[in-house]
């Protein structure tokens, strides 16, 4: 494969989302879901606020007994619907407003769940497509340097990690990430200076991310390249099983093998260790914000300046901000995973196609060959293969090329579709330079 440096992770992510883009229409949708569960999960908040309050006022505890809250979203919104009247009306304006959050939260998960899961299946059909019609377009040489299990393994295996990356972890991203942007928005519209604790953390956060990315990026580029060995040394065992038997390779074969799995399972290791390390990290800084927020709010002069709805909403709200931040450190090895094969899948499309020169075409011809001083290297070596060869024969004509085993009797017989293209001399077909036919044509 190329020795080229591999693009950023930035730029990498960028050209995998442009398959995405192809479908714009369902992922759109599948946004529209997720961002409308993250709306509902903020509204039972604001509903337990709304609750609390309209409790407050039913036992007589809340300062104003004599009116029905209106702090909050579902606050007013239940007195623009009802009126006046919502306090002795509670019991039924509360359980219906649970049922249709409830409602519109299993309808956003749905289309959020199916639409992404649309996405990510066109994503892996794509890639696999083009990834396949890629190899049939590379010249020889490319197979020649890179080993078939590996080649096997970005199609089968790469392609699903990238799905990870592509779709899967984007989803997380919207769904949790809008569900941060809400919390936080939320906790601000509640009381803007206790929120300023959590904000205070936040390029801490950040700081922590970049640099558990740069080592699961690291660690996803060995997993694939163990993943691509445990492959190919089994491929190799599975097409030359008569050979392992014959030479007495079964235990070559096992070792070989058993190395191959235990480094990918070593380098998977690697990966859980560090995603298991960052995780609580990151928690433990939000939870030490948390503790220092609810030390805060019980100061009686914050207690002054809210309801006992708001003082139970912003403790919830602050208590459920810590699953989406943990769950999008998490997603973070999803990504890094997914952009390492990338790269590799990327490489693959980017390596230069067969290049073919010729114009010449003809539906018939006699079959008379003849090399003319022809000599041949393979690229990367200086040993000659073939040296002056000349040999000519007649339409019809029957020969045998007998030589040891390395001698260069495919390579001879390679040159004639131009698998590989000769340096010097000629190739003649009917009198015809071989380099002068279009490839379809020579090979059909």
């Amino acid at each position: 494969m190329s020795e080229d440096i591999s693009p950023t992770g930035t730029k990498t992510y960028l050209r995998l989302l442009r398959y995405v883009v192809g479908y714009w229409f369902p992922f759109s949708i599948g946004v529209f879901g997720l961002l409308l569960h993250s709306f509902a999960e903020i509204a039972f908040i604001d509903l337990l606020r709304y609750i609390t309050d309209i409790v407050g006022v039913l036992t007589g505890s809340a300062v104003d007994s004599t009116s029905a809250p209106k702090s909050g979203v579902i606050g007013s919104l239940a007195q623009g619907i009802f009126g006046d009247k919502l306090v002795n009306e509670s019991w039924l304006v509360i359980p219906l407003f649970l049922i249709m959050i409830s409602a519109v939260r299993g309808i956003g998960y749905l289309i959020g769940t199916y639409f992404m899961a649309y996405v990510a299946n066109y994503l892996v059909h794509a890639l696999r497509t083009d990834l396949f019609n890629r190899y049939l377009l590379l010249p020889f040489k490319f197979f020649d340097q890179s080993m078939s299990g590996r080649l096997v393994s970005v199609v089968t295996f790469n392609v699903q990690q990238v799905t990870e990356a592509g779709t899967k972890a984007i989803k997380t991203v919207i769904q949790q990430g809008s569900l941060v942007i809400l919390l936080m928005g939320y906790l601000f519209y509640v009381n803007w200076i206790l929120t300023l604790f959590f904000i205070a953390v936040l390029p801490i956060i950040g700081l922590i991310v970049v640099k558990v990315s740069k080592r699961f990026r690291l660690i996803s580029q060995n997993i694939l390249s163990a993943m691509g060995d445990v492959t190919h040394v089994t491929q190799e065992a599975v097409q030359g099983y008569q050979e392992v038997r014959m030479f007495g390779a079964v235990k070559t074969e096992r070792d070989r093998m058993s190395n191959a799995s235990h480094d990918n399972r070593r380098q998977n290791m690697k990966m859980a260790f560090t995603g298991a390390l960052s995780n609580p990290l990151i928690i433990l800084i939000v939870s030490f914000a948390f503790a220092g927020v609810t030390g805060f709010m019980l100061n009686p002069i914050i207690l002054d300046t809210m309801t006992t709805g708001s003082f139970i909403a912003f403790i919830v709200a602050s208590g459920v901000l810590i699953k989406p931040i943990r769950q999008l450190t998490e997603v973070n090895s999803d990504i890094q995973r997914g952009i390492a094969a990338a790269e590799s899948i990327f490489e693959v499309l980017d390596s230069e196609a067969e290049t073919d020169q010729g114009t010449f075409e003809t539906q018939v011809v006699a079959g008379g060959f003849e090399f003319s001083n022809v000599s041949f290297t393979y690229k990367g070596t200086k040993k000659e293969v073939l040296t002056a060869i000349n040999i000519k024969v007649s339409p019809g004509e029957t020969i045998a090329l007998v030589g040891s085993s390395g001698s260069g009797k495919t390579s001879l017989v390679s040159l004639i579709p131009r698998f590989y293209n000769h340096e010097e001399g000629q190739i003649l077909l009917d009198g015809v330079d071989v380099n002068e036919f279009s490839l379809t044509n020579l090979r059909k």
